[in-house]
């Protein structure tokens, strides 16, 4: 096989499991990232030279890339240069062309982050800011999908403070309801500031 797609709901993990697939099926792992038509274009330019030796492209993100820039990458996947393998990755399985995961081996990675430390500490973190600090941070998040992801790892913190009996209830309660509202299609800059709000007062 010399194209594997990496599915999970965590980028770090599928990431690394990405990088580890990479080294294991070749000598050199070359990154690229894949969003516009342009970038297709760039990478065809380093796909054009000659590779002695096993190289793969590593594409992280792949849910990222229009569907143009898709069509345009799948022509890699079906005629694949000597030497040259595949490793992407992908959260979002929708996003991701039907015909790209039928030149793909499929891997599908469970977990979810299973909460890695530089989240537990971004979370964390989050959690000590004052309202207008945590209003500034909250305010860049605008698509729902990153928004629940956001606040599924305070979740999580403030969970780890209440059993260090470092938090109060109210926060861990607050954030499953903001979880519970943006999966029910709440505005999400209202949810989050409404958490930011209840969880100051």
């Amino acid at each position: 096989m010399h194209a594997y797609l990496f599915v999970g709901k965590d980028p770090e993990i599928l990431s690394k499991k990405a990088q580890d697939r990479a080294e294991q099926i070749s000598k050199k792992a070359l990154s690229h990232t894949i969003e516009k038509i342009a970038d297709v274009r760039e990478l065809n330019k380093t796909l054009r030279l000659s590779f002695s030796q096993p190289t793969c492209i590593l594409i992280n993100s792949l849910e990222k890339a229009s569907i143009e820039a898709q069509n345009a990458f799948l022509k890699n996947l079906e005629e694949p240069g000597e030497n040259i393998s595949f490793v992407l990755t992908a959260t979002d399985k929708k996003n991701v062309l039907p015909t790209i995961f039928s030149r793909c081996q499929t891997i599908r990675v469970s977990g979810n982050a299973n909460y890695s430390k530089t989240k537990q500490k971004k979370a964390n973190d989050f959690l000590n800011l004052s309202a207008g600090e945590m209003l500034a941070v909250t305010s860049k998040l605008s698509a729902r999908d990153d928004a629940v992801t956001f606040m599924t790892d305070v979740l999580f913190a403030a969970h780890r403070k209440l059993v260090e009996g470092n938090a109060e209830t109210n926060i861990a309660e607050k954030a499953q309801e903001t979880i519970n509202a943006l999966k029910a299609n709440g505005n999400v800059q209202l949810q989050l500031t409404n958490f930011v709000v209840n969880v100051s007062q």
